[in-house]
């Protein structure tokens, strides 16, 4: 009789383990995978929310900016896009009192909403003239974007620079959006 009842104390300790290691691999698991998946993609939404939040509260700016954008964008003819940015040269050149040496224009087009006029200049001044021909470049209405600078000492004293400046500005040729 003692073995009897052993014998079923063993059978339900061993269906209860059985319960335990089925119930772990068949629901358990699942639903902690299941649980992380869910608490990344939370993270994920959580994080695309706040960026959108912040763009939400740039929007008047990005906005502005895109409008003073097209309104400043060079013009549709090219000589007169390269004229254009010929006399915005010139006007940084006058506020800032420095020597421009030379101006390489070249067009990237082949975009499809716009194209691009990238420039490279050198020009020489002292530190003052090199530092008030970049903000007059940065302030220009153009929309240009200023993609590399170098500035390097003619003199021993670093009293005479040489300013290489490459930018591009933008020419818009579809404006309505």
């Amino acid at each position: 009789m003692k073995t009897n009842s052993r014998e079923k104390t063993l059978a339900i300790a061993v269906a209860l383990s059985l319960a335990v290691l089925i119930g772990d691999q068949y629901v358990l698991t699942p639903l902690q995978k299941l649980w992380s998946q869910r608490s990344g993609r939370i993270a994920s939404l959580k994080q695309q929310l706040e960026k959108g939040k912040v763009r939400l509260g740039r929007e008047q700016f990005l906005h502005a900016r895109w409008n003073s954008m097209r309104t400043n964008t060079l013009p549709a003819d090219v000589s007169v896009a390269e004229s254009k940015l010929q006399v915005a040269v010139d006007q940084w050149r006058q506020a800032s009192s420095i020597t421009v040496s030379s101006i390489k224009p070249q067009w990237k087009q082949n975009l499809e909403d716009y194209s691009l006029l990238e420039c490279q200049t050198e020009t020489a001044g002292n530190m003052q003239s090199v530092a008030r021909y970049l903000y007059a470049m940065e302030k220009d209405p153009l929309p240009l974007q200023i993609e590399n600078v170098a500035i390097v000492s003619r003199d021993n004293e670093g009293q005479q620079l040489t300013l290489h400046a490459s930018f591009t500005a933008l020419q818009l040729t579809n404006t309505s959006k």
